[in-house]
């Protein structure tokens, strides 16, 4: 897990020869290849989905590797994570989606056209924010962050920011 984190893709190439399983989770449910999405180390990312590393997998919480792509910002492995056929409509345990929890008008953008190109008719229904990023870019739903916004009507309800409790417990350590 910790070569993944890292980005050690030689390590990783290492454990992966030796057959050391990348789908062990740590006691929050985040896998290797989950903490590699997380923190956009794209070749690593590529080769565990080469491997069979289901790219739909979920942590404790229901957040999938595309949804840690997402909100962390990384383009390039959310491009690849759809490529490899991550579905962005699951749903967190909290309701979110990897479109809600972006932080990034380019990967908003990208989710968006790949569920269009899909069809899928209720894109807003799945984004968090009825907002969008073309006309409100300094709202962004999941991390909810507003410049002079006291609320934002949400699905499947409505949060305002001072309803948003913060996560003190960094889930993504390793043990």
């Amino acid at each position: 897990m910790m070569a993944c984190l890292n980005g050690h893709i030689q390590i990783v190439e290492l454990l992966l020869k030796e057959q050391v399983d990348p789908n062990v989770q740590n006691k929050n449910g985040w896998n290797a290849f989950m903490l590699a999405c997380k923190n956009g180390h794209t070749q690593i990312v590529e080769l565990l989905l080469k491997e069979h590393v289901d790219p739909n997998g979920h942590n404790r919480k229901g957040h999938t590797a595309l949804m840690a792509a997402s909100a962390e910002g990384h383009y390039k492995v959310a491009k690849l994570l759809l490529e490899w056929k991550a579905d962005p409509t699951i749903k967190s345990n909290e309701g979110y989606t990897a479109i809600s929890l972006s932080k990034d008008s380019d990967i908003y953008a990208l989710i968006h056209s790949y569920m269009y190109k899909k069809g899928n008719v209720k894109l807003e229904e799945d984004a968090a924010s009825v907002y969008s990023f073309e006309s409100h870019r300094t709202v962004s739903s999941g991390y909810h962050t507003a410049s002079g916004i006291s609320s934002m009507r949400t699905y499947p309800s409505t949060l305002t920011l001072d309803s948003v409790k913060e996560d003190s417990e960094d889930e993504t350590y390793v043990e």
